[in-house]
């Protein structure tokens, strides 16, 4: 297991919706894109764990992609305020 005590030195990140490099995307004529809810999923934890601020998208990314990370970084806000008013 890597060590993540260096987690705590980012603010944020900007991730890839691809596997592909930047280069290999520049030269697709359609849109790649891997899983997001796994790829949301792991900002999220970022997020939750780590208190990341900045988090966005990148090479491979779209309104949707952004649309869903918002949805679930509301989920958690919104269930962690509930858990700390009872």
């Amino acid at each position: 297991m890597m060590p993540v005590h260096f987690l705590k030195r980012f603010n944020g990140i900007q991730s890839n919706a691809s596997i592909l490099t930047p280069e290999e995307l520049n030269n697709c004529n359609i849109l790649h894109q891997d899983n997001f809810d796994e790829n949301i999923s792991s900002m999220c934890v970022l997020h939750n764990e780590y208190n990341f601020k900045i988090l966005g998208g990148c090479c491979g990314t779209n309104e949707i992609f952004i649309e869903e990370l918002t949805k679930k970084l509301l989920k958690y806000e919104s269930e962690k305020q509930t858990q700390t008013a009872c």
